[in-house]
């Protein structure tokens, strides 16, 4: 058990299209140079009803999770733009002294290429497809990194975290 789920059309093409083709024009005053990428924050009921579904079954294959004494949500999405020959591509885990409430990731593909998602430990690599969702541990248990697209074209995801809320918001 590596508690890494993958789940395949949780976006559809039509609407993977629609968001880059919305998002993507927003992205290019905001680079993050660690990642690699251009990025824009959006609102998250643009894939609410998706990421309802992506969580339910997640907990329903990793009953564990909902052991956890805290409640849990989702943060803010963000879209993700990689140029060609871009991406995360060093090692690194989720969560840590900047984000300490993050208890695992999310990121759905909104594009096709060979590469994707590599994690360290696991020894696995999800390959980027459109429409595909990975829910994983942010924790350090979880070391992963991204590949560039060998075909030199544009990536494009959507990454966000489920997150510890605290106390004083339940």
């Amino acid at each position: 058990m590596n508690f890494i789920y993958s789940q395949e059309d949780i976006i559809t093409p039509r609407k993977c299209e629609e968001l880059i083709k919305e998002l993507l024009p927003q992205t290019k005053n905001n680079f993050y140079k660690q990642g690699q990428y251009y990025f824009k924050d959006f609102n998250f009921e643009k894939i609410q009803k998706e990421m309802d579904l992506l969580v339910k079954a997640y907990r329903k294959e990793y009953p564990t999770v909902d052991l956890t004494y805290d409640r849990w949500e989702c943060s803010v999405p963000r879209f993700k733009h990689y140029p060609p020959n871009h991406s995360f591509s060093s090692w690194h885990c989720d969560h840590g002294v900047g984000h300490p409430l993050r208890i695992a990731a999310i990121i759905i593909y909104l594009s096709n290429h060979q590469k994707g998602t590599e994690f360290l430990m696991q020894n696995v690599h999800v390959s980027s497809k459109v429409g595909r969702a990975l829910i994983f541990p942010a924790a350090y248990t979880h070391v992963h990194q991204g590949h560039p697209c060998p075909d030199k074209k544009d990536r494009y995801i959507i990454s966000t975290y489920l997150t510890l809320v605290p106390n004083e918001r339940k």
